[in-house]
């Protein structure tokens, strides 16, 4: 903005008035009456240059309809100088701030400035000092009666003939309005996702109701049923075949209804996910959804167990199932991946779909609307990229580490382990063996207790000493008294069966566990031997096989049905020859490529449309499965395998 007097405004001919302009951005244009601030683009200027040869008359006429523009403006036009002293004010400055021109020419900026500002306007008065502009910079301003308004400033350099900056020209415009309306509707999103987020809470809660109601009274009372039913077959004679063939087809009417509802109770809330947590839950749900649809899934789950509560992991649980419900009818091939990264306290989720086409793409954000709710509720984000042929949903939740548990630790406190006399059956089980078998039963259902005792009471050296409706009972009993062998449902009311179990570990290592389960063997059997389990064996299997186990994990050693025994056998067998980067996931190969190609992390993260976050957990995972430290690391190996140029 250049600052003419009045001379030159009104007399000077046009070429000296375009000399002084040309290569501007702004121009004050004084007239006799008063001042008027008038805004003048190089469109205007090309504008003055046409009207040169008009005449005198001509001339001042075109400057007075430009100053008349800006005098009719409603965004306020201010100048003032580099120490913020304020030289011009248009009307609309006055309907703005409530200010003449006469109260405020002369006088600094800072009048407008509200106390908790002091240093916004040293600090925009040097970058403008430095010939940089400021657009469209949203603050708060005091008007003259105090009110704070929102505004959003244009603020550029004013320079003079030689170019040199000599002021400061602002273009402010009220934004209040909006900001109320933004801060509106911010506070009505935020309404309705905590509404939702309530919904969803309270639906979930009577899901998990009504699954346990299922399970506690009808399920238990047939596993009690099917227990009373083998119990009987045995009692009847061996002449009694018509009896014999009822009582079989009762067991399996028995077995066809307890697989019923099984099925409806796990669709209104997974068993696994209470009982076995969030990573077991997960790994359940892609087994199932391969079982279900023929659809080959490949899933790739943090080495160790992450414990979280109940609530942040039925939303990632739903989350990750409502994305793979949009991929089946698409597809036949899926990628899922769960990682954690505990230094960034992220929890990454990733769907591949390596079969769909663009076009089912389009759908996909409204449909994954509940998801992505979800995923703001928990703080993170759910994003849908279509790359290199291949569909993506990425999910990245945020969690702190105080709200995540390792399964290396025990997430609750132990008592010091027992040392005394009462434990002495298990000190002194092979120096001096007993002929009786002492068993604690822990289970929160009396009916089935009392089935189980009706099993083991057919062998004349089991006894069942003692008897607990919960873990805390079960821990009381276990610390006062000597047991052989301890067989527990994994799902008592008050403790994580995993948790519990690696507190019994620490306190009585020695103490053989037989876990039982409504669930299939080989949905919880490894994460319950990890966390120290001499057994396990699902509930349904019990008439045949509780004997046979208990007197296994009795003598010391552990108990699975050969069926389970002989898939985890085929599923842990591995190819030791294999090169570290074969062991990558294809993301995970992906991202190894470009760092080792010498791109940066964000560089990255701007290719394959991911944030910087995500890119940063792939890497320490990356890192972590090739056993390497840093980039250099990387590199090296991608050279020595001939997978990037030397």
């Amino acid at each position: 903005m250049i600052k003419l007097p009045i001379s030159k405004a009104r007399f000077d001919p046009i070429e000296l008035l375009y000399q002084v302009a040309f290569g501007t951005e702004r121009i004050i244009i004084h007239r006799h009456d008063k001042e008027i601030a008038a805004v003048v683009s190089l469109e205007d200027l090309q504008f003055l240059e046409s009207a040169k040869n008009k005449g005198q008359e001509e001339i001042t006429k075109s400057l007075f309809q430009l100053a008349a523009i800006v005098e009719s403006s409603d965004d306020a036009i201010i100048g003032k100088t580099l120490d913020g002293i304020i030289t011009s004010w248009n009307p609309g400055a006055e309907r703005l701030y409530g200010y003449s021109s006469k109260e405020v020419i002369g006088k600094s900026i800072a009048l407008l400035i509200p106390e908790n500002l002091p240093d916004e306007v040293p600090q925009i008065l040097e970058k403008i000092s430095q010939g940089e502009h400021v657009n469209h910079y949203e603050t708060i301003r005091v008007s003259k009666e105090g009110k704070k308004l929102h505004i959003s400033l244009t603020i550029s350099p004013i320079r003079d003939t030689q170019g040199v900056i000599i002021g400061v020209s602002t273009i402010a415009r009220d934004i209040t309005e909006r900001k109320k309306a933004e801060e509106e509707l911010k506070t009505s999103r935020e309404e309705l996702r905590t509404l939702s987020a309530r919904l969803q809470s309270l639906q979930e809660n009577e899901r998990a109701y009504v699954s346990h109601e299922i399970q506690d009274q009808f399920g238990q009372a047939l596993t009690a049923l099917k227990m009373d039913l083998a119990w009987l077959v045995k009692k009847l004679p061996a002449n009694q075949e018509i009896l014999q063939k009822k009582v079989e087809d009762m067991s399996k009417i028995v077995d066809n209804t307890f697989k019923t509802i099984q099925k409806v109770s796990t669709e209104l809330r997974p068993k696994i996910l209470d009982d076995l947590g969030l990573i077991a839950a997960i790994e359940w749900e892609v087994t199932e959804l391969q079982k279900r649809t023929g659809i080959k899934c490949k899933l790739t789950l943090p080495e160790d167990e992450l414990v979280l509560d109940i609530s942040r992991s039925i939303n990632v649980f739903r989350i990750l199932q409502e994305s793979l419900s949009k991929f089946i009818c698409f597809t036949k091939d899926l990628k899922v991946s769960i990682i954690w990264d505990s230094k960034l306290e992220l929890l990454c989720l990733e769907i591949i779909d390596n079969n769909q086409i663009k076009k089912h793409l389009e759908i996909l954000p409204l449909d994954l609307l509940e998801a992505k709710e979800r995923a703001l509720s928990l703080g993170g984000e759910l994003q849908t990229i279509f790359q290199e042929g291949k569909n993506i949903i990425t999910i990245s939740i945020p969690f702190p580490s105080s709200s995540v548990n390792s399964t290396n630790e025990t997430p609750f406190a132990t008592s010091k382990p027992n040392t005394s006399d009462s434990n002495s059956l298990l000190a002194t089980k092979k120096s001096n063996p007993k002929p009786i078998t002492k068993i604690l039963i822990a289970d929160s259902h009396a009916i089935v207790r009392e089935g189980l005792k009706q099993i083991l009471a057919e062998i004349p050296d089991f006894v069942v000493g003692g008897e607990a409706s919960n873990a805390l009972e079960m821990l009381e009993q276990i610390r006062t008294s000597a047991w052989h062998i301890v067989v527990m449902d994994i799902s008592l009311p008050d403790k994580n069966g995993l948790d519990l179990l690696k507190q019994i570990r620490i306190e009585y290592p020695n103490l053989p566990v037989l876990v039982l389960s409504t669930l299939a063997e080989e949905q919880y059997i490894l994460r319950v031997l990890k966390a120290g389990a001499s057994g396990c064996l699902n509930k349904e299997s019990a008439p045949d096989q509780l004997i046979e186990a208990v007197r296994k994990v009795a003598r010391g050693g552990q108990y699975v049905s050969e069926s389970v025994a002989e898939k985890i056998i085929f599923d842990f067998r591995v190819d030791t020859e294999k090169p570290l980067h074969k062991k990558l996931s294809d993301r995970e190969f992906q991202i190894f490529f470009l760092i080792a190609s010498g791109k940066t992390l964000t560089e990255i993260a701007q290719e394959l449309n991911l944030s910087i976050k995500t890119i940063s957990t792939y890497r320490s995972k990356l890192l972590q499965k090739m056993k390497m430290r840093n980039n250099v690391e990387l590199v090296r190996y991608a050279i020595e395998n001939n997978l990037i140029p030397k």
